[in-house]
């Protein structure tokens, strides 16, 4: 199907390579023949105090560890190529590069919430999976699949790829309003991860997506006092949120 849909681009002269769009890994493998709409960055960090640990005064000794980072994300739009005179088709690929990762890498749990938006009417809609791996102890790739069929493309298609460097990392996804929720645990044994949303909408229509990141913010405040070293652990969260739109990027 990949094939089929990649020449029917040529013959119309139509085929932009994804590789040069501007995705985190440039890699939307189910639909070659897409046209880049719109693309967007944000960054959040993360950081998680020593999980086992109540918030507050620690008691005995030693300085809780902490497990932090850093996930880059890109927003890609993109309108798939096609010849239906009666609807489009769009999709969002968001794309995340984890860098400045340390500590534990069981610690750290990221959601990314990945939703239609605005008042364009969605005909239909398909979205990647989660993705978990076993006796992963170096960063290797593997791919994501397409979890319902869209476009004639089946669900199980090869849709994009994560990175996994430790084998308790994983992603799990599941269904959201309007959209999916993927939730990353192990955050800092992921170097990268990839959620994708595909829609169906009536002809001429431009659909927008929603994505927002939550992760951990957790605190450590560790001061010397007269009687020695105190450590204070403080548990929280903070989330970034981004609307993106398939109409031509000015």
């Amino acid at each position: 199907m990949r094939r089929m849909l990649t020449a029917c681009a040529v013959a119309l002269g139509l085929l932009i390579p994804l590789a040069a769009l501007g995705t985190a890994r440039g890699d939307v493998a189910a639909f070659q023949s897409a046209r880049n709409r719109q693309v967007k960055h944000v960054s959040i960090t993360y950081t998680r105090v020593c999980p086992s640990c109540k918030e507050g005064e620690q008691p005995g000794p030693g300085i809780p560890h902490v497990a932090s980072g850093t996930a880059r994300y890109t927003l890609t739009s993109y309108k798939i190529l096609d010849q239906n005179r009666k609807f489009d088709f769009y999709l969002v690929d968001v794309s995340a590069n984890l860098v400045k990762r340390t500590g534990d890498q069981d610690w750290g749990w990221m959601d990314v919430t990945v939703r239609s938006a605005g008042r364009t009417k969605v005909v239909s809609s398909a979205y990647t999976l989660g993705k978990g791996v076993e006796n992963t102890s170096t960063c290797k790739s593997f791919p994501i699949e397409l979890g319902v069929g869209f476009y004639g493309v089946s669900a199980g298609t090869t849709a994009g790829h994560v990175s996994f460097c430790h084998h308790g990392s994983k992603i799990e996804s599941s269904r959201a309003s309007h959209g999916r929720l993927y939730h990353a645990t192990g955050l800092s044994g992921i170097a990268s991860l990839d959620a994708q949303r595909y829609v169906q909408v009536p002809q001429g229509g431009h659909p927008a997506f929603s994505v927002k990141v939550r992760t951990n913010a957790d605190t450590l405040q560790c001061p010397t006092l007269s009687d020695g070293t105190h450590c204070f652990v403080g548990h929280g969260m903070h989330a970034k949120h981004r609307t993106i739109g398939t109409t031509s990027q000015k």
